[in-house]
């Protein structure tokens, strides 16, 4: 159960001079949708099966948050820190994750329909957390769509060649 109401993050929100820390704090299941939550740190946080659909949460801290079933659909995401976050069944569909970060993250069972990936670093990511069924969408045409995805190249080289994404394993070398 979340230990704060969406009227009590609003609140921080308007009063804040400073970038508002929730560390560990547990939102699961909270409604933060079209909230600007930009440069607030949620590392360690417990945003389980949360609504932050639409949100601005660019420059956000999500270290080893858990967002599981986290709804992330049209957020935006730039420059937001996720490394060794648990994404696990999130719906990222028509995010923005320009120049986010997801090192070591478990991306595993997420929606990735039609989001925008420029620059994301995905380091680790598809070494660790093998991807099975991962869905990319660009708006014209689907890419590595239901392909079973071990960590070997195959989604990196995609989303090198396809969606300009900086994606680097260990076993791999530009």
């Amino acid at each position: 159960m979340a230990e704060l109401t969406r009227q009590d993050i609003i609140k921080l929100v308007a009063a804040a001079h400073q970038p508002i820390r929730l560390r560990g704090v547990d939102l699961s299941g909270l409604d933060l949708s079209y909230l600007d939550l930009s440069h607030v740190d949620f590392s360690y946080a417990n945003l389980k099966e949360a609504d932050l659909s639409r949100a601005d949460l660019h420059h956000a801290a999500f270290f080893s948050a858990n967002l599981t079933e986290t709804n992330l659909s049209e957020a935006v995401l730039r420059y937001a820190d996720l490394i060794s976050a648990n994404l696990s069944h999130a719906n990222l569909s028509q995010a923005d994750l320009v120049q986010a970060a997801f090192f070591a993250a478990n991306l595993r069972g997420a929606n990735l329909a039609q989001v925008r990936f420029e620059e994301a670093h995905f380091d680790g990511c598809m070494r660790m957390t093998p991807l099975y069924g991962l869905k990319v969408s660009t708006r014209r045409t689907t890419i590595c769509s239901r392909r079973p995805i071990d960590g070997s190249g195959d989604l990196c080289q995609c989303l090198i060649s396809c969606l300009g994404v900086w994606a680097k394993t260990p076993e791999m070398s530009y």
